[in-house]
């Protein structure tokens, strides 16, 4: 029975006298209701509506008139007939929902994930994951978020948008603004550059890993020549992200306990269930303290204990003898995917929304945050229709009875487990109205021919971006790394940064103390109590960190110090190159200490792309097995990486001036080998607090992050009202008032003290110049009046 509270609720809504969601008759909306998985505007100014609600997995939802579901009210429970696969309801009696799941139009899509997964997620507008939104590039967005979750606050980050000049639209709760509470509104607008694959989620807790994230596509006004093929955002678009059977913060808080009984499902510890092992690498180094258990493309996939028939794949159509792009979004939690399609190939064009000069490989290795284009081409005539697309673990013994029990078995590739830890869709030749279903499922993956074994067998395959040096021998695999792209001429206009400027900061991402807590630089941050950009006094926060509390960071087999849990800001300047080394090592460089680096690490920069000029690794066995972090970087600290730095005469940009090499790949997500490093470029054109992080939730949420404060002194004041901390609305007209102030000129390149010198002397010269003419022209004026004068006067004589 509904209590009296939800009645009132339902009354108050029904009545108008709750504002509790998106108004869907303001026809100044994209229509993107429940029913619509892709929502597209092709105008200048674009208006979209998101509704942030929990919804559970297996369930279908009435909905009333306006689209609204009261909680309490309308669930439906479906399952997959194990017999027949047919979807149907559990309790047939009930006539809430239509009898075929496929009628949404007063009812809600089931959400049912891996088909193995009973559990609540988080939805936007009742779909999971949120609809793709697709926008011109340098369109107005605005977006309004209204927060029906029960109790949490709530945000979105719009991944990959720079956010120039407006950074309270960034959307990190407690950085850029406050999270927008329950039973609120928060209205988004941003100008929607740079162009390419993008992507939107929440930046609010473990929320993202809950079902909070969708793609975000910005249709670039120029494209190369030769990318100019089939692009259909709203048809080839894959988003992937490893699923969970638990809630993301039950499973974040025992990791941050130190605890790891996943296994334990809710049932109280009986001495008999220990922790898992940790699985590994083919490089030696961990993949993730958190057991994989299953992973998804566009919300669907299998988990390996349920047979074909269980679930519902995604499913990608094209035609024979055609030219495809694909968008590849990396929204994980945790684990790296390996990403291929069985019996293709597949052309590299663009990563984190910039062009690159083409590669051709078999497998994209992608990283949270990260984001690949690629141009699929398919084949001329075949019989067959149906293939698998796979998104595999990297993780080579997932039956491992010890931590890291994971040497790369070259008699049997099958023994590695790849095969069951991934995630799988299908590419159908054909048409909408024939894709397959889970009836046929089985015989498809019968007749598959995994990318893997066809690489073993032929020794010639490619994989970009790989987390370590290279695979092993008997994979055939050879590693294209990202710093082995090359941008496309298309973006040659951008200004590049200089080499030695004289500002290099260095990162490193590591484990401090007995539990090994996610650490940068020996610091875990931690949220300040008001966001940085909305402060008044932002350097008087009392959780700011000390360098003298720092020093208490470098400790072993010690709970952390209170002076390293603290909120972590670095200052650079205005319109200058910045060079930042990410680094993932430790004092200790041997791989019998990796407790401090033992981890790759996928580092994400708010409001900027960034040139990749290298990447670094540490030193490799013979089975290429990570034996020493790199010797590049001066740790400083004893036990932790407090102060980092290159070592004595280890400096790879020495000797080089002028501005970096322009065919460096742009992008704003990066991946930090375990021992290694990478160095990226970037100029400071963008002022506001941008946030630095790990892109692992568990290490983000733990502490792996930093706040940059740039240009702290050409800050823009926020809106009026943003900072109450309640519901906030503003008009574009206003967003284009502070979009336009003080906005930066953009200069060819950061200019040197000689530069300055002699511009300096040129505006003298000009102004000198100038005033010379200006007098001259008046002379000139005055001897014209005089000499008219003259003649009037001879004229009158005469």
């Amino acid at each position: 029975m509904a209590s009296p509270l939800l009645i009132l609720l339902f009354l108050a809504i029904a009545t108008g006298q709750l504002q509790d969601g998106c108004d869907r008759s303001d026809s100044s909306y994209v229509d993107c209701d429940h029913k619509k998985d892709v929502c597209e505007c092709t105008s200048d100014e674009c208006f979209f509506c998101f509704e942030i609600e929990h919804r559970h997995t297996f369930t279908r939802y009435l909905l009333s008139e306006s689209d609204v579901q009261i909680p309490g009210f309308g669930g439906e429970v479906w399952y997959f007939n194990k017999a027949t696969g047919q979807f149907q309801k559990q309790d047939q009696t009930s006539m809430r929902c239509p009898e075929d799941y496929r009628d949404i139009t007063n009812c809600t899509e089931a959400i049912t994930v891996d088909g193995n997964s009973f559990r609540s997620v988080i939805a936007i507008n009742n779909r999971f994951p949120g609809p793709t939104l697709i926008v011109p590039e340098n369109a107005i967005v605005v977006v309004d978020v209204y927060n029906r979750l029960d109790a949490e606050s709530t945000s979105i980050h719009w991944h990959g948008m720079h956010q120039m000049n407006v950074s309270w639209m960034d959307g990190v709760e407690h950085i850029t603004q406050c999270g927008i509470p329950p039973s609120s509104s928060f209205r988004y607008i941003f100008r929607a550059r740079p162009a390419g694959t993008h992507w939107y989620h929440s930046h609010s807790g473990a929320q993202r890993t809950d079902g909070f994230f969708g793609a975000l596509i910005v249709r670039e006004t120029d494209v190369p020549t030769e990318y100019a093929v089939l692009d259909t955002p709203d048809k080839h678009t894959l988003t992937l992200i490893d699923w969970q059977l638990e809630n993301s913060l039950d499973l974040f808080t025992q990791l941050h306990g130190g605890i790891r009984l996943f296994d334990q499902r809710g049932v109280p510890p009986d001495g008999e269930v220990m922790a898992p092992p940790r699985t590994c690498s083919s490089d030696g180094t961990e993949v993730g303290p958190i057991n994989f258990w299953s992973a998804l493309i566009n919300g669907r996939g299998k988990h390996k204990n349920i047979s074909y028939q269980q679930t519902n794949l995604s499913t990608f159509v094209v035609n024979s003898n055609s030219r495809y792009r694909f968008r590849l979004i990396g929204a994980q939690g945790l684990f790296a995917l390996r990403f291929s399609i069985d019996e293709h190939q597949l052309t590299l064009i663009a990563t984190d929304g910039n062009f690159v000069k083409p590669k051709v490989v078999d497998f994209i290795i992608i990283h949270s945050g990260e984001r690949f284009d690629f141009i699929l081409e398919t084949k001329n005539e075949s019989s067959k229709r149906n293939y698998i697309i796979r998104a595999e673990t990297l993780e080579t013994d997932v039956s491992a009875t010890s931590d890291c029990d994971n040497g790369a078995k070259s008699e049997d590739l099958l023994e590695m487990g790849v095969i069951s830890n991934m995630a799988e869709a299908i590419l159908h030749y054909g048409n909408e109205n024939d894709i397959p279903n889970n009836t046929v499922y089985q015989e498809i993956a019968d007749g598959a021919q995994p990318k893997y074994i066809e690489c073993a067998e032929s020794r010639n395959c490619t994989a970009v971006n790989c987390p370590f040096q290279n695979f092993p021998a008997q994979y055939g695999i050879s590693c294209i790394h990202i710093h082995d792209l090359e941008l496309h001429s298309i973006h040659y206009d951008k200004a590049l940064p200089m080499y030695n400027s004289g500002n290099t900061l260095f990162f490193n991402f590591g484990f401090e103390g007995d539990g090994s807590t996610s650490s940068l630089n020996g610091l875990n941050f931690r949220f300040p109590n008001e966001p940085l950009q909305l402060a008044t006094s932002p350097d008087d926060i009392s959780t700011l960190c000390t360098l003298a509390g720092r020093d208490n960071c470098d400790q072993q087999n010690k709970i952390v110090s209170p002076d390293c849990l603290c909120t972590y800001v670095r200052e650079i300047k205005s319109d200058e190159s910045y060079r930042f080394v990410f680094s993932a090592t430790g004092p200790n460089r041997s791989a019998s200490s990796m407790s401090n680096w033992n981890f790759a690490h996928p580092v994400h920069l708010h409001g900027h792309s960034f040139y990749v000029t290298e990447i670094g690794f540490g030193n490799y066995s013979s089975t290429e097995r990570v034996v020493n972090a790199t010797e590049k970087i001066d740790c400083t600290g004893q036990y932790i990486c407090t102060d980092p730095k290159w070592a004595p005469g280890m400096d790879p940009d020495i000797g080089k001036s002028g501005r970096i090499n322009r065919n460096a790949p742009l992008k704003d997500t990066v991946l930090i080998p375990a021992g290694g490093y990478a160095i990226v470029y970037f100029i400071s054109n963008n002022p506001g607090y941008w946030f630095l992080h790990c892109h692992i939730e568990v290490h983000q949420l733990e502490g792996m992050s930093v706040v940059i404060n740039e240009g702290k002194e050409n800050h823009n004041p926020p809106p009026e009202n943003i900072g109450d901390c309640g519901s906030f609305k503003w008009t574009i007209e206003m967003f284009k008032e502070r979009e336009a102030f003080m906005q930066p000129v953009p200069t060819e390149e950061p200019k040197s003290e000689e530069y300055n010198r002699l511009y300096t002397n040129y505006i003298i010269s000009a102004a000198f110049a100038s005033s010379f003419g200006l007098l001259f022209a008046i002379l000139l004026i005055i001897l014209s009046v005089i000499m008219c004068c003259l003649c009037y006067n001879s004229r009158k004589q005469k």
